[in-house]
Parts: structure tokens; C-alpha cells; sequence
């Protein structure tokens, strides 16, 4: 088990992406569609094998969701937070495994 916020993760329930492979957070905003050019997404990534940080700016795609993508660059596990001007894209958190690409 892992514990990161006030939820317990199931190690095995962990979403798994490639080393170099895509992971893609999708976020919705239940905020009014007005607003939605002046919104700021950004998510933190950390490997906690390394503690490598990355710091990526979310898409705005349009009917209020939000598209961040990051292409691991570390084996094991990876934890996400994001922070932004809109409660409900702010503090969302997760995690996910890196894992050895496949051979091609």
C-alpha cells in the first residue's frame, strides 16, 4: 500500500506507463465557461526513485478540459499534483509506475 494525501494506493492498481511512454492527465473544471482562457493548470511530477521533479503546464482542449502530459524518464513509482486558479483543477493528486520499455 502507499498512502500520498489522505488516500491509500493499491500498488497493484497502479496505472503503468513505459519508460519514455506517454501519461496523460485528463482534467475537467466545472468552473463557468467564461473563464476558461484566463485558467492556469500546471502539474508537478516527482519519481520517487530519484526525487526528479518536473513541473509541465496543462492544454486547454476546450469543453472545459484540460490535457497534461508527461513522457516518464525515470523507472518506478511517480506521485502528481496540480495547482491552479480553479478549485476544481487545484490539488489533484495521483500516482502511477514507469516501467522498463518494451522491446521493439
Amino acid at each position: 500500500m502507499l498512502y500520498l494525501g489522505d488516500t491509500f494506493y493499491d500498488e497493484h492498481d497502479l496505472i503503468n506507463v513505459e519508460k519514455f511512454g506517454e501519461f496523460k492527465l485528463i482534467l475537467k473544471d466545472s468552473e463557468p465557461s467564461n473563464r476558461k482562457m484566463n485558467l492556469c493548470s500546471i502539474a508537478e511530477f516527482i519519481c520517487l526513485s530519484n526525487l526528479k521533479q518536473h513541473r509541465i503546464k496543462g492544454c486547454y482542449l476546450g469543453d472545459g478540459t484540460f490535457e497534461i502530459r508527461i513522457y516518464p524518464d525515470c523507472e518506478g513509482i511517480w506521485t502528481y499534483c496540480t495547482r491552479s486558479n480553479s478549485a476544481s483543477l487545484n490539488n489533484v493528486v495521483g500516482l502511477f509506475r514507469c516501467t522498463v520499455p518494451s522491446a521493439s
